[in-house]
């Protein structure tokens, strides 16, 4: 698939959400969402992709009712995580990269919390965003030539670009679809029922 069937796809996802009229702060999610792809998609810059991604988080957090200081908290340990990780193994690692690491701290804060609060679909839609997370993460150190390609791991890393929106879209989807007071499939299966 081609970039620009990938961002459709998200944006379907948006338009979806708005029309289902889903609370508020999970639309922003998804429109903080595909602005952030707007800049990893069609851009050279990754960081305010990253940075947008961490206010969907926060978007998150208020639809748990959640508390802000805890993603702080999460994200500044994930940074420092990536920081210490990079000094330690000498990584060499892009230094604007570090909030990659403070995104995923935030990312296992939303999921465990979701969790917590029994937000089943929320907390699929997270868990397949962290599949896709953790290919995102193989594809770039396999690009910086970081990784060993030794037997199956070969293949996993060529696969890794496809897993990435294999986990991706439907994380989106299940957000959209599946999100709200009566989930989508709910209202699809009460009329064939009838």
């Amino acid at each position: 698939m081609t970039d620009i069937t990938h961002y459709t796809f998200i944006f379907l996802c948006f338009a979806i959400g708005c029309y289902r009229r889903i609370p508020s702060s999970l639309i922003a999610a998804l429109g903080f969402t595909l602005a952030a792809d707007y800049f990893l998609i069609f851009t050279d810059t990754e960081l305010p992709g990253l940075l947008l991604f961490t206010i969907v988080h926060i978007c998150y957090l208020r639809y748990l009712k959640g508390e802000l200081w805890i993603l702080a908290f999460a994200w500044g340990i994930g940074i420092f995580l990536t920081g210490s990780l990079n000094w330690v193994w000498v990584l060499k690692l892009d230094p604007s990269l570090l909030p990659a690491g403070g995104y995923a701290a935030c990312l296992l804060c939303t999921l465990g919390l979701s969790l917590w609060r029994r937000e089943k679909v929320l907390a699929a839609s997270i868990g397949l965003l962290l599949l896709c997370d953790l290919h995102v993460g193989i594809h770039q150190l396999d690009r910086s030539g970081l990784l060993p390609h030794v037997g199956w791991l070969s293949a996993w890393y060529a696969a890794a670009p496809n897993l990435i929106w294999l986990f991706y879209i439907p994380a989106e989807a299940l957000l959209a679809l599946g999100t709200g007071r009566r989930p989508a499939w709910h209202s699809l299966s009460s009329r064939f029922l009838q």
